[in-house]
């Protein structure tokens, strides 16, 4: 029987809590069972050190055995106190040590007590020797009740206590001895498969109810983070219908301003209008493609081209570019000299610092200072861009990187920017495995930083890509598939007036196109065409009609996280909408 219940105990599969899980509610259980079993245990000592003989032949010992119990029990109780007032790693790291410890030691002196004073069972004597043994079967059972949430204590306790006398009752004759002796051993066997029994289930049960807790704590956390989604959600949008409606309504008052000045004929204000509406759509153009950024990066689309390169190329760049903007507000810009060569993806790093360096002087909010610099942390560089502006608040530094937030501009002016600069810098810094930082303080400045890895061989092996590649006006037929047809008119007259020959269909029917235009160069199609056509199957159809790879784009208006992750796979280039007519010729010139 006792077997069975070791083996249930030590092969045990249900528990799914490791003991850290369950630890501080175990020990808590077994602070209260053993500061009482303790308290109970002295007392009980201190009565039969009270009643005992004094005529005993072992009564000179009964004072000493008394007095190691209650030293014991002074310094559990002192612990267990301490413990409670001031739970620390270190007493939770000792408690199963010290709780074995103490349970082993009241068990062999309650064991050894029953050697010592039970030595004489003649008639004088036979009713303390049997008075003595009820004694030492209530401590066992105390004990074992005591001890019942620590394993170890329990075993460690039960063998101390009752293999002392076992031992003195199978060495020693009589019928005393013989008695006690069975009667001890069918006892403790009893008494410790119960034990062991009720252990199981009082240690199934805690864990069942602090995995409960654990279920209900990350439920509680779930749906707080799930009503931060909606509530950012619906900032969100909210944020993002504003700013997108602004420079519609612009474009839409320009537009009958240009109207009546066409009747006018006053074309120095049509020019200036003209300049306006290219300004607004700059504006749209931008903030859509912010938010297409952060569906790209929340998709894990973002390409990585990770490469050693040196950072003071990238710091004068910068520089050069940025210090007469910081110089017409008022804001000098350094930078410190480097020859640390890092890695990284250029493209993306710079995107990050030159995002940090456009808040700095959109919100410095005073004449002062930027400066960007590097501190070596080992084997990493932390990238610092300085500045000594208006700071951000503690309570905002975590707030500033989530979409659409922006600190002192609850007008939301365009000039102060969108509020999707960090939340990008964030998601591309988290694509790079590069770690962002922000240090501030109100009236001291910032301290924003990315952590980069520096370089095992310092060596270039950079490619910059040029930023002023030049391509003369291409000719050639162009082939344009839309169902939009106010985008389809729109992109046949720009093609038609860049110089091309442009075919426009927007029920593609590939093989009849190709068999009447053979000779086409270039196709551009957008990827819903309807009824279950897209624009990824018919430009694979037309190359196979035309036994020929014909460059192509692909334009969508589309920007959910699963269409760019599907086209981002596809051998055709993506734009999406809107789209640059400086970029699309670009585009098309360089595949021409």
């Amino acid at each position: 029987m006792l077997s069975t219940w070791l083996k249930r105990l030590l092969l045990h599969p249900r528990r799914k809590l490791s003991a850290a899980d369950v630890l501080d509610e175990r020990i808590r259980h077994e602070s209260i069972s053993t500061a009482i079993g303790a308290s109970g245990v002295m007392l009980i000592a201190l009565f039969v050190s009270l009643i005992f003989p004094k005529d005993a032949p072992q009564a000179h010992y009964i004072s000493a055995w008394l007095l190691l119990q209650l030293v014991v029990g002074v310094f559990w109780l002192g612990f267990i106190a301490q413990h409670a007032k001031h739970r620390t790693p270190r007493t939770r790291r000792w408690w199963p040590y010290l709780s074995t410890i103490v349970c082993s030691f009241y068990g062999f002196m309650w064991g050894a007590g029953w050697v010592l004073f039970v030595g004489n069972t003649d008639s004088t004597h036979v009713q303390l020797a049997v008075m003595f043994s009820i004694i030492l079967c209530g401590v066992f059972t105390g004990g074992v009740f005591a001890t019942i949430f620590h394993l170890p204590s329990l075993l460690s306790f039960t063998l101390c206590s009752f293999m002392p006398p076992l031992i003195s009752s199978f060495i020693n004759s009589g019928i005393f001895y013989f008695w006690f002796g069975a009667s001890s051993v069918i006892y403790m066997i009893a008494t410790t498969a119960f034990a062991l029994n009720l252990h199981t289930f009082l240690m199934d049960t805690l864990e069942q109810r602090e995995e409960k807790a654990l279920l209900a704590q990350q439920l509680a956390e779930e749906k707080q983070r799930v009503e931060q989604v909606s509530y950012d959600k619906t900032r969100f949008l909210a944020a993002a219908s504003h700013d997108l409606r602004q420079p519609l309504q612009a474009l839409h008052f320009f537009q009958q301003s240009l109207e009546v000045l066409i009747k006018q004929g006053n074309v120095t204000e049509q020019q200036r209008i003209l300049g306006n509406m290219e300004a607004s759509i700059t504006a749209l153009n931008g903030l859509l493609n912010a938010m297409l950024d952060i569906s790209r990066l929340d998709a894990g689309t973002l390409p990585i081209q990770r490469q050693i390169f040196p950072l003071n190329a990238l710091f004068r760049r910068l520089y050069q570019q940025y210090e007469p903007i910081a110089a017409e507000a008022g804001l000098t810009l350094r930078y410190v000299d480097t020859s640390l060569h890092i890695e990284s993806d250029p493209t993306q790093l710079e995107r990050i610092l030159r995002n940090l360096v456009e808040n700095a002087i959109k919100h410095m909010g005073k004449p002062g200072c930027i400066l960007l610099g590097g501190r070596r942390c080992e084997q990493h560089l932390r990238i610092e861009v300085w500045d000594n502006g208006v700071g951000i608040p503690l309570q905002e530094q975590e707030s500033i990187f989530r979409e659409f937030y922006q600190l002192h501009n609850p007008e939301r002016k365009r000039s102060r920017g969108v509020g999707l600069g960090l939340a990008i810098i964030k998601r591309i810094a988290a694509a790079l495995e590069h770690d962002i930082g922000l240090q501030s303080r109100p009236g001291k400045g910032c301290v924003f930083s990315v952590t980069v890895p520096i370089a095992v061989q310092q060596t270039s092996s950079i490619i910059m890509p040029s930023q002023n590649k030049s391509t003369s006006p291409p000719r050639g037929k162009v082939l344009v598939i839309e169902d939009d047809r106010d985008v389809l008119e729109s992109l046949h007259t720009l093609l038609h007036l860049w110089g091309y020959t442009v075919v426009t269909t927007f029920e593609p029917d590939p093989a009849a196109i190709i068999a009447v235009h053979p000779d086409i160069a270039f196709i551009i199609s957008d990827y819903q065409l309807g009824a279950g056509v897209n624009g990824v199957k018919v430009i694979h159809q037309l190359r196979q009609a035309a036994k020929k790879t014909i460059p192509a784009l692909l334009i969508t208006g589309n920007t959910s996280s699963l269409l760019i992750e599907l086209l981002e796979k596809s051998s055709i280039p993506v734009s999406y909408k809107p789209i640059s007519p400086k970029e699309l010729k670009k585009f098309i010139g360089s595949h021409n």
